[in-house]
């Protein structure tokens, strides 16, 4: 039922079943909505009945949760570790696009050493400015 898909009113599906926009169907008269057919099941069973899907396809829904604007399931989802920390670093990384290369320049920077000793501690500086990034290792 298009009730189902118009439950929050303020998401993109209740806007696309509004009668505002032309929805197109195929030949058998069915919507068409581009998106993965297993994370919308999830997405409709939590219309439905407020169920949230499995941890292991909770990143994927909850890309989807966000791509058509529900809030509820989006929030609800971020109580998922793995889906916080894909959002949390999908949001540094818009903030700051060299995010990832940083990361991994430390991550290697932190392997161990091949000098046939391998250091006590290990400190990275990582510098950020507008215009470059460097890092430097001390052990």
């Amino acid at each position: 039922m298009l009730s189902t898909l118009c439950k929050y009113e303020d998401s993109m599906l209740a806007a696309m079943f509004s009668g505002r926009h032309v929805i197109h169907r195929d030949k058998d008269c069915r919507y068409m909505i581009d998106c993965d057919g297993s994370s919308f099941g999830h997405i409709l069973e939590f219309l439905r009945f407020g169920t949230l899907p499995p941890s292991d396809v909770s990143e994927a829904v909850h890309r989807y949760a966000e791509y058509f604007g529900l809030k509820e399931l989006s929030s609800k989802l971020l109580d998922y570790k793995q889906v916080r920390i894909a959002f949390e670093v999908n949001a540094i990384n818009v903030r700051n696009p060299l995010f990832l290369t940083v990361i991994n320049k430390v991550i290697d920077l932190l392997k161990p050493v091949k000098y046939g000793h391998i250091a006590n501690t290990i400190i990275v500086i990582v510098h950020v400015s507008e215009r470059h990034t460097t890092i430097s290792r001390t052990t």
